[in-house]
Protein backbone atom coordinates (compact mmCIF):
# COMPACT_ATOMS: atom_id res chain seq x y z
CA UNK A 1 0.00 0.00 0.00
CA UNK A 2 1.08 3.49 -0.79
CA UNK A 3 -0.26 6.93 0.57
CA UNK A 4 -2.47 7.02 -2.27
CA UNK A 5 -4.41 3.94 -1.34
CA UNK A 6 -5.65 5.66 1.75
CA UNK A 7 -8.64 7.28 1.22
CA UNK A 8 -11.91 7.27 -0.58
CA UNK A 9 -13.82 8.57 -3.35
CA UNK A 10 -16.29 9.80 -0.85
CA UNK A 11 -17.23 10.34 2.00
CA UNK A 12 -20.05 8.33 3.85
CA UNK A 13 -23.60 9.52 4.25
CA UNK A 14 -24.28 11.39 6.98
CA UNK A 15 -26.56 14.44 8.23
CA UNK A 16 -25.90 16.16 5.35
CA UNK A 17 -22.25 16.87 6.52
CA UNK A 18 -23.29 18.86 9.49
CA UNK A 19 -24.12 18.48 13.03
CA UNK A 20 -25.36 21.15 14.94
CA UNK A 21 -23.22 22.91 17.55
CA UNK A 22 -23.46 25.18 20.23
CA UNK A 23 -26.41 27.59 19.84
CA UNK A 24 -27.31 26.42 16.21
CA UNK A 25 -24.24 26.65 14.70
CA UNK A 26 -22.96 24.37 12.03
CA UNK A 27 -20.11 22.56 12.59
CA UNK A 28 -18.91 20.44 9.21
CA UNK A 29 -17.67 17.23 9.17
CA UNK A 30 -14.00 17.05 8.61
CA UNK A 31 -13.01 17.23 5.16
CA UNK A 32 -11.63 13.50 3.54
CA UNK A 33 -8.37 15.62 2.92
CA UNK A 34 -8.45 16.15 6.65
CA UNK A 35 -9.26 12.32 7.11
CA UNK A 36 -7.33 10.93 4.33
CA UNK A 37 -4.21 13.02 6.06
CA UNK A 38 -4.85 11.54 9.08
CA UNK A 39 -5.06 8.17 7.98
CA UNK A 40 -2.02 8.15 6.21
CA UNK A 41 -0.33 9.38 9.88
CA UNK A 42 -1.76 6.90 11.49
CA UNK A 43 -0.16 4.33 8.70
CA UNK A 44 2.84 5.58 9.24
CA UNK A 45 2.87 5.24 12.61
CA UNK A 46 1.66 1.94 12.52
CA UNK A 47 4.77 0.72 9.92
CA UNK A 48 3.02 1.37 7.19
CA UNK A 49 1.31 -2.50 6.68
CA UNK A 50 -1.12 -3.99 4.39
CA UNK A 51 -4.56 -4.03 3.85
CA UNK A 52 -5.91 -2.08 6.98
CA UNK A 53 -7.19 1.22 4.81
CA UNK A 54 -10.44 0.68 6.00
CA UNK A 55 -9.27 0.60 9.78
CA UNK A 56 -6.87 3.61 9.48
CA UNK A 57 -9.85 5.86 7.74
CA UNK A 58 -12.37 4.92 10.59
CA UNK A 59 -9.87 5.28 12.66
CA UNK A 60 -9.06 9.16 11.71
CA UNK A 61 -12.59 10.39 11.19
CA UNK A 62 -13.32 9.22 14.72
CA UNK A 63 -10.28 11.13 15.95
CA UNK A 64 -10.73 14.69 13.97
CA UNK A 65 -14.58 14.30 14.50
CA UNK A 66 -13.84 13.75 18.31
CA UNK A 67 -11.80 16.52 17.85
CA UNK A 68 -14.31 19.43 16.70
CA UNK A 69 -16.57 17.98 19.58
CA UNK A 70 -13.99 18.98 22.10
CA UNK A 71 -13.77 22.20 20.60
CA UNK A 72 -17.26 22.89 21.22
CA UNK A 73 -17.71 21.47 24.52
CA UNK A 74 -14.61 23.87 25.51
CA UNK A 75 -16.57 27.30 23.47
CA UNK A 76 -18.32 29.73 26.17
CA UNK A 77 -22.13 29.93 26.31
CA UNK A 78 -24.38 31.70 23.57
CA UNK A 79 -24.78 35.08 25.23
CA UNK A 80 -28.80 35.50 26.35
CA UNK A 81 -30.01 39.00 26.50
CA UNK A 82 -32.53 40.18 28.79
CA UNK A 83 -35.97 40.70 27.04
Amino acid sequence: MNCHGLGRSKAPPGLAGAVLANGGAVMPDPTDDQIRTRAHQLWEQAGKPEGREDEFWHQAEKELQEEKLREVANEPPPTILPG
